[in-house]
């Protein structure tokens, strides 16, 4: 597979190598990981995030982007890339994402409005949502 781009965060005493095959993903980015809700602005700061949450080996998570596109993230090799099962999310179900977290400290216990939710462009609803996280 093409490798795109490689990201690396080095923290608290956790180091992290993302990769992203075929094409960058369009950031803000949002996901639901072991149940705790993400939000990243960039590569950098997706990659550190994930060196902070405990991931399944044997599993792959649905992660999506600015547009709307569904991408996945492969745990074993920490790769994530546009080949997923769930191409396109709505605006209802990614806000559920954040609205069923986890961690309902992240946020401040909010929950992000269902309402006027057709005037609102999903990018936007990802933007507010990173901003939440």
């Amino acid at each position: 597979m093409p490798l795109v781009k490689a990201m690396i965060c080095e923290g608290n005493n956790n180091k992290m190598e993302l990769q992203f095959f075929f094409r960058m993903p369009k950031f803000p980015m949002v996901g639901n990981i072991e149940g705790h809700f993400i939000g990243a602005r960039n590569a950098r700061e997706l990659s550190c995030k994930l060196a902070e949450i405990q991931l399944n080996e044997e599993e792959s998570y649905d992660l999506v982007d600015f547009t709307g596109e569904g991408w996945s993230l492969y745990a074993p090799e920490m790769f994530i890339s546009p080949l997923t099962i769930k191409k396109c999310w709505t605006k209802l179900e990614i806000i559920t994402l954040f609205n069923e977290r986890k961690n309902v400290e992240l946020g401040e216990g909010r929950v992000y409005s269902v309402k006027s939710m057709s005037s609102k462009r999903i990018g936007k609803i990802i933007s507010d949502l990173v901003e939440m996280s």
